[in-house]
């Protein structure tokens, strides 16, 4: 069987997987909500089951077509998952949940107070090059861009600069929608970025 057949069965595979968690647990609140039964108690039951029934399955098909070590390594696949993915979405949501008490709030911002970055005199000797090569058909360029510390300086000026322009210099946004910055202000950002010390050089 060509490898493509085996990318496709893998691909509907897991499309189906994801569709068919989307129903269950969209059927688990409906029976829950309308039976008034605990989400608790069909999270448990139900959803606990449901997400367990395709482990089982592969369980079932590997010691059918007589290769165990399939079974094993689902097992130890399904646990690393479990660990790595639902601790760690757990301890995030933990974390945004206590931000929004006040308190405990107080307390996190203690953990890092403003003020650990670096300071004044390692950020001035911070900087960044970045080049870029454009092409289209048999055209090409090759610019370059550089300036101070990105982490804090240049990233301001960025941003400022972006809402300076749009929100002072008439005539823009040159397009609108979901668009980019440049795609906003065009050279006009350039402009304001190399007044606020950085560097466009084109050199091709």
């Amino acid at each position: 069987m060509p490898i493509v057949w085996d990318i496709a069965y893998l691909v509907a595979g897991a499309v189906l997987l994801f569709g068919g968690g989307e129903f269950l647990v969209r059927g688990s609140v409906a029976i829950a909500t309308r039976y008034g039964i605990s989400k608790l108690v069909v999270g448990l039951v139900i959803v606990g089951f449901g997400t367990s029934a395709p482990e089982l399955l592969v369980y079932v098909q590997a010691a059918l077509a007589g290769s165990p070590d399939i079974s094993v390594g689902n097992v130890v696949g399904s646990n690393i998952a479990n660990v790595l993915l639902i601790v760690g979405a757990a301890g995030v949501g933990g974390l945004l949940l206590a931000a929004q008490i006040g308190p405990l709030r107080r307390r996190l911002m203690k953990l890092n107070p403003a003020g650990q970055g670096p300071d004044e005199a390692t950020r001035a000797r911070s900087w960044f090059q970045v080049k870029v090569r454009a092409r289209c058909g048999d055209s090409e360029v090759l610019c370059r861009v550089s300036g101070g510390d990105p982490g804090y300086d240049e990233t301001a000026k960025m941003l400022s600069e972006t809402l300076m322009g749009l929100a002072l210099d008439e005539g823009y946004p040159m397009h609108t929608g979901v668009v980019t910055p440049v795609m906003a202000l065009g050279d006009r950002l350039i402009d304001r970025l190399e007044a606020a010390g950085m560097l466009f050089e084109r050199n091709a």
